[in-house]
């Protein structure tokens, strides 16, 4: 018989039918250790067939004790006996654990592709030629999402994003804004493009109109950037009127859409690149490009737990935590690089590159899960801002080619440990100096309803002064919460967030 943690050495590998031995009541899984899925300290060419005839991650079916040691199969494949850890199977899928259900450390959760997304150039003197470039920006999304699940990765999405608008629709009327952006959404819907980023707003024209382009189609995104100006107390200044009409417009959507989710669509953003992949800041310059954008807070998270479990996590040690993180991403992103370069090479387009950060979903294991593993508190408390350094440096130290953010993200609404704490073991304030170190800014805050648009407008010239002093970009995305007080619970009915304590804005 065999128990729980016992180890055997690898005996044999052979295809079998998908499903066969599958069972809703499998006693024992796999454990996946370190960088390679399923293949715990096997030898390096055991761990490459392993590796490579797992086709997904995601989708173990069960597993079957003999007497020597286990079969399980993995999308068709049956290993028997193997250099593996057993142990009880969990109730849930490791891919969707909660902060609510800590998972046991023996499944390592995989690193999810949240969008592949392919930038392009748009003129207004070529309108023409919209179609054929989308075209090809969906042909490219969808042969690098093809490519990235037959090599096991769930593959959430696709998008496209645009130069700013406003180099290519007629902006002399609102109703010429809204005209082009509904026909460029005619143009992707036929290409089966699901979102498109159509740039930044700078124009107090083009500004204005936000609130009907967001209530148009839930399928754009886009931005209003708060430069700097010159003269002030630095040596420059953040934009505060652009800042007020920022706020002016947030508080529009939050009026005139169901329970203020128009401004899931609408970042403010303070010195944004372009080319990052995720919505609703990232926008395009240059030739055609595409990046790679991932979720991978449940497995910094349990890369952090599980240095805790081995005893290579105290105060003074927390060295080994980042070591843990960036042996946790590295495996994965760089086959993910692979993908985004070989393809670059093949259809003649530029790969920008990975966006590394830590990006949670509220359904997965929450980052709050490796802050209390760090050993100096929960988040928010004393420790948090040392905590946050370090997973941000881990993340820039992954050896692939970055782009984007490539940093930490803390959204409040979307990790549902976040939402749980949110007013009381940190505020807005907090958020704010964790951004000094991290990454992203003030992402899905909710506010109350009735807050002033000064003080939305000071928000934002906090967020714009700390992004361009320390040279790095930054958004916020905040949600004005009609009827609601601070401290009360936003009411979201989104697959993207969670709902959670309502900030006060001091």
């Amino acid at each position: 018989t065999t128990t729980p943690g016992t180890r055997m050495p690898m005996m044999m590998m052979m295809p079998l039918p998908r499903g066969l031995f599958r069972s809703k009541s499998s006693s024992l899984i796999l454990r996946r250790y370190g960088r390679a899925p399923f293949s715990a300290q096997c030898s390096s060419s055991t761990s490459s067939i392993v590796s490579s005839t797992t086709k997904s991650t995601t989708r173990h079916s069960s597993s079957l004790l003999l007497g020597f040691g286990i079969a399980a199969t993995l999308s068709g494949y049956v290993y028997f006996g193997g250099g593996v850890t057993l142990r009880p199977e969990a109730k849930r899928s490791y891919g969707s654990l909660s902060s609510s259900s800590p998972p046991s450390l023996g499944l390592a959760p995989p690193i999810v592709v949240r969008t592949v997304t392919t930038g392009v150039l748009l003129e207004k003197e070529n309108r023409s030629q919209w179609s054929q470039e989308i075209k090809k920006a969906a042909q490219v999304n969808q042969r690098v999402s093809d490519t990235l699940k037959r090599k096991g990765f769930e593959v959430q999405g696709t998008r496209l994003t645009t130069n700013s608008f406003e180099e290519y629709v007629d902006t002399s009327r609102p109703e010429s804004i809204l005209k082009g952006i509904r026909d460029l959404l005619t143009i992707a819907e036929l290409e089966g493009i699901p979102i498109i980023g159509i740039g930044p707003a700078t124009r107090s024209s083009s500004i204005e109109v936000i609130p009907e382009i967001v209530k148009m189609s839930p399928k754009v995104s886009l931005s209003i950037p708060v430069p700097l100006m010159g003269g002030g107390v630095m040596e420059s200044s953040p934009d505060y009127e652009r800042a007020l009409k920022a706020a002016e417009v947030c508080l529009r959507i939050s009026q005139e859409t169901d329970k203020g989710i128009g401004n899931f669509q609408l970042a403010v953003s303070f010195n944004a690149r372009s080319n990052i992949p995720y919505f609703p800041v990232g926008y395009h310059r240059g030739p055609m490009s595409f990046a790679i954008g991932c979720e991978s807070t449940p497995v910094v998270s349990h890369a952090m737990k599980t240095c805790e479990e081995k005893g290579k996590l105290a105060p003074n040690e927390l060295g080994n935590m980042q070591k843990s993180i960036v042996n946790a991403l590295e495996h994965d992103m760089k086959i993910i690089e692979q993908v985004g370069k070989e393809h670059a090479n093949h259809m003649g387009v530029t790969f920008d590159g990975i966006d590394t950060s830590v990006a949670p979903n509220p359904t997965r294991l929450s980052l709050t899960e490796g802050y209390k593993a760090a050993g100096l508190g929960k988040f928010g408390q004393s420790g948090s801002l040392c905590v946050s350094s370090i997973i941000t440096a881990a993340v820039k130290s992954v050896n692939v080619k970055k782009a984007g953010y490539s940093g930490l993200m803390l959204p409040p609404l979307e990790d549902s440990g976040l939402a749980s704490m949110a007013m009381e073991t940190y505020r807005i304030q907090d958020l704010l100096l964790y951004s000094a170190v991290c990454g992203v800014g003030l992402d899905t805050v909710p506010i109350p309803g009735d807050t002033p648009k000064e003080k939305i407008a000071a928000l934002y010239m906090d967020c714009s002064a700390l992004a361009h002093r320390l040279d790095k970009p930054l958004t916020a995305r905040l949600f004005p919460v009609l009827g609601k007080k601070a401290g009360e619970m936003t009411e979201f009915n989104s697959p993207h967030m969670c709902n959670g304590k309502i900030f006060s804005v001091d």
